[in-house]
């Protein structure tokens, strides 16, 4: 762009600086770029220019002011310190107008405001190539974290050269496995027995093991030294001052444990010494993630109601293995699970957990029936009621934190954004100059938000604005958070390219004719068919598979023609596939065939299947025609179609799809429950589940429920492998002989406590807590859909609503004109799980009255009712 003189005497220059790239006024977060100084006339040739500065300090700022502006000229800025005296710069002289941008965006006496050069500051960024921007960070830490899935474990990589990999070389060690070999006279096993007859891995592991330590540690460098020079541009964001960095509140507790956690790390890659580095790392990712917090404090505000719940679960079971130890003395009974108390305890643990029922009842059982009722009260008390009250009060008290958060929530939306209006105008309303600064303002300081096109600021106003006067009232600012969550489309961003291109051919009798027929419930259900019969076919051909019976393999199918029957309709079936997603995509247009999911999917596949075809059949060494069936049988998934349209069905498959989105942060916790136990279960126990002859602990796992039932991939040798062992117990599906394996190979008992930490922490209570999100949610969507309408047409015109979208003339919304024309399309994304978007939008485009000042009252709502629910 030109640089050179501007204003002159009389002439209104607006100056100001700007950060292209990185952030300004230390808001929000850091990224690379560099400091540009401006000044545009406000004439109608808007003359301007605009320097690239290494600083904005007071005598950098002079010179290019003295440089670039005639003397005479009015300057108006804002209360940057270096534009202080500019009335009295040296051999020159100017007018100086100043809008503090704390209080108001324009002086409500002198008038004087900034909009022109924010504006073309705009103009200027859209010239600026932009990227998408994520918190500083978190990527990385997630790297760490992930890195503990495919480095080497600390058990088999102590002392472990640069270039070698003692891990993998373990991982790959096979051959004939330990067994146990009695000897007659002392009943002990013989150590170095094999079986010659089988070949197994010594060391059991997923097969995850990627990177050699070296590999790993350098990663780990990198990755800790990106997220410590994140922190360090975060102390100078804050002045340099370590006490403004660790403020008072949950910033000063995050940003200690950030700290401690990158210091753990730090001192295991400089002592070798690895023990905390998972949980130092998964530490530091928590810290990171806001999202995760919430739910940390919500597992905090259920525990006490938990803890009460559990401590009269253990007096009962306390008082049960009283009984038990007392009533099953020197019995079969007491020897199998009763022989002391402590070991009542743990065998009426597993009881509770079902893992064990009915086998610990047996022995005593079979002797005499009446021993019966002691194992039936016990369940019928423990499982049936406390775990069950468990479950209901985390229920009930999730449902009661997220009610008083939501209003919480809404509470201090409306206090903010009340403050926000008072500042940008003292009387009862701002004008639309005002909304128009404040969006470029958030285009130019906060890449958080989307950026606001000049078109899309007028369709907000415009929405912001119900009464149509043009002005916003404060009651009607309120409803600033919502607006901010619109997406606007042109219809014409959803046309085909026949209608672009070919108008009258889209206009013709015939193509309406085609349009309708391609778009028809009958077109469907045409489809449908064919997926019902191709089914059918992918059902006859695995017939035999399916009953057991031995099958023998058609050459034909190998030689890569179609020569049989079956090959020629798997053909017939691609090409009607193929013919499918041309006839939608001609009639719907690509932006709108890729709308739905189903589509997505159905396309996919559809080009799969015709690739495998060509590759199958076009002359090359690959001939097998089997690989086209493989792939044609993932499209029959979509007879599923058939079954969701019962509207029981329907109604659970609409909300999981709208509930799994908000289940990010409560799945996350689960994860870090079990990624915390898993690193610590690999630290105590890896390496001990071997089938190596010359490994002594090959041979005590052997003779247990462990070994006996190949469970040797259930091992904590890897942390895949210990993900899976903690999967098992977070099911409740046999944990126990996982824990009678490791007890067994420990000697010890200790591990018990393990297995019960995690029960306690990630069964009992995260994934109750889980289970109260999914039960919050889908019953809040219930409520919700049982009021939502499948189209809604507004009384006063405005809009017609399907579902999370509205269609509108733009031309005037809710009585304001906004200069833009033809059909748009607004959409609405909400950021939690409860709130009903077609309410959102209803509320948004219904125009109210200028004295209207009462909060538009929602849509009277409809009891709902489970699906399959008798009424």
């Amino acid at each position: 762009m030109e640089n050179y003189q501007i204003g002159g005497i009389g002439v209104e220059v607006e100056i100001d600086e700007s950060k292209f790239g990185k952030r300004k006024y230390h808001r929000g977060h850091r990224v690379d770029g560099v400091w540009v100084f401006g000044g545009v006339e406000r004439t109608p040739e808007r003359k301007c220019f605009l320097v690239a500065v290494e600083d904005r300090k007071k005598p950098t700022l002079e010179a290019l002011i003295k440089e670039f502006i005639l003397p005479g000229s009015i300057i108006i800025s804002d209360k940057f310190p270096s534009y202080e005296d500019l009335e009295g710069t040296e051999d020159f002289w100017y007018q100086h107008e100043v809008v503090n941008h704390s209080e108001n965006y324009k002086d409500p006496i002198t008038g004087a405001c900034t909009n022109t050069i924010e504006g073309t500051w705009n103009g200027v960024k859209k010239l600026v190539p932009t990227r998408k921007r994520t918190e500083e960070g978190i990527i990385r830490a997630w790297g760490l974290v992930i890195l503990t899935f495919i480095e080497p474990p600390r058990w088999c990589s102590i002392g472990e050269e640069d270039d070698a990999n003692n891990c993998q070389v373990l991982f790959d060690l096979e051959g004939p496995p330990a067994i146990s070999s009695d000897n007659n006279d002392d009943n002990t096993t013989t150590l170095g027995a094999v079986d010659e007859s089988v070949t197994a891995d010594y060391y059991p592991s997923s097969g995850s093991l990627l990177l050699t330590t070296a590999q790993s540690q350098f990663l780990e460098l990198v990755f800790v030294s990106f997220i410590s020079l994140v922190m360090l541009f975060r102390v100078g964001r804050d002045g340099c001052s370590i006490v403004r960095y660790f403020r008072k509140g949950p910033a000063l507790l995050l940003r200690s444990l950030q700290i401690i956690a990158i210091a753990a790390i730090y001192l295991g890659l400089g002592t070798g010494y690895t023990f905390f580095q998972p949980i130092a790392r998964l530490l530091l990712l928590g810290t990171l993630l806001r999202s995760l917090h919430m739910e940390v404090a919500n597992t905090l505000l259920v525990l006490p109601q938990v803890l009460n719940i559990c401590a009269m679960l253990a007096i009962y079971v306390f008082f049960w293995a009283f009984m038990g130890t007392v009533l099953f003395y020197e019995t079969d009974q007491g020897v199998a699970g009763f022989s002391t108390f402590v070991e009542s305890l743990w065998t009426l643990w597993i009881c509770i957990t079902t893992a064990n029922y009915p086998d610990v009842m047996m022995p005593s059982y079979n002797q005499n029936r009446l021993s019966g009722p002691y194992f039936v009260i016990f369940m019928i008390v423990t499982f049936f009621f406390f775990m069950n009250l468990i479950l209901s009060s985390i229920v009930n008290t999730y449902d009661d934190i997220m009610s008083e958060r939501k209003k919480e929530r809404k509470a201090r939306e409306d206090a903010k954004l009340s403050e926000a209006f008072q500042l940008m105008d003292q009387s009862k309303t701002i004008d639309r100059d005002t909304v128009m600064t404040l969006f470029r303002i958030l285009n130019k300081d906060f890449p958080e938000f989307r950026h606001i096109s000049s078109r899309d600021a007028k369709l907000l106003f415009a929405v912001l604005d119900r009464d149509g006067s043009a002005k916003i009232s404060q009651h009607e600012f309120l409803d600033f958070g919502s607006i901010m969550l619109l997406e606007f489309f042109h219809e014409e961003e959803f046309a085909t390219s026949i209608q672009l291109y070919f108008p009258k051919l889209y206009n013709s009798e015939r193509y309406q004719n085609f349009l309708t027929v391609v778009k028809s419930e009958q077109f469907e259900t045409a489809i449908d068919i064919i997926l019902v019969m191709n089914a059918v076919v992918v059902v006859i051909q695995s017939w035999p598979l399916l009953i057991g019976d031995a099958v023998t393999q058609n050459e034909d199918f190998l030689d890569g023609t179609i020569d049989t029957v079956w090959e020629l309709i798997e053909a017939i079936f691609t090409a009607i596939y193929c013919v499918e997603a041309i006839l939608k995509i001609v009639a719907m247009g690509w932006n709108n065939y890729i709308e739905k999911a189903k589509n997505v999917f159905d396309f996919i596949i559809t080009i799969l299947a015709f690739l495998a075809t060509a590759y199958v059949y076009y002359p090359n060494d690959y001939s097998d025609s089997r690989l086209i069936r493989y792939i044609v049988m993932a499209r029959v998934v979509r007879i599923a179609r058939v079954v969701i349209a019962f509207k029981p069905f329907r109604v659970i498959g609409i909300i999981w799809y709208e509930v799994m989105p908000y289940a990010t942060s409560v799945l996350i916790l689960l994860f870090f429950i079990m990624y915390a136990f898993a690193s610590l279960g690999v630290e105590l126990y890896g390496g001990m589940v071997s089938r190596d002859p010359s490994n002594p602990y090959s041979y005590l796992i052997l003779n247990t429920d462990f070994s006996d039932n190949d469970y040797w991939a259930n091992n904590f040798n890897d942390l895949i492998s210990a993900f899976n062992v903690l999967f098992n117990l977070l099911v409740v599906n046999n944990w126990t002989e996982c824990e009678i394996g490791f007890e067994a190979v420990s000697q010890t008992r200790w591990v018990r406590y393990y297995f019960f930490a995690f029960h306690f922490a990630g069964v009992i209570l995260v994934n109750n807590l889980v289970v109260a999100f999914f039960i919050n949610a889908f019953l809040a969507q219930g409520k919700i859909l049982a009021n939502r309408k499948e189209e809604l047409a507004l009384d006063n015109g405005e809009a017609v609503i399907h579902g999370r979208e509205a269609s509108f003339d733009a031309s005037e919304i809710t009585g304001t004109r906004t200069s833009v024309r033809g059909g748009f399309i607004a959409r609405i994304r909400t950021t939690h799980a409860e709130e009903d978007e077609q309410d959102r939008l209803r509320r948004l485009f219904t125009q109210t009255s200028e004295e209207d000042e009462i909060r538009f009252k929602p849509q009277e709502e409809h009891e709902w009712t489970m699906p399959f629910a008798r009424s």
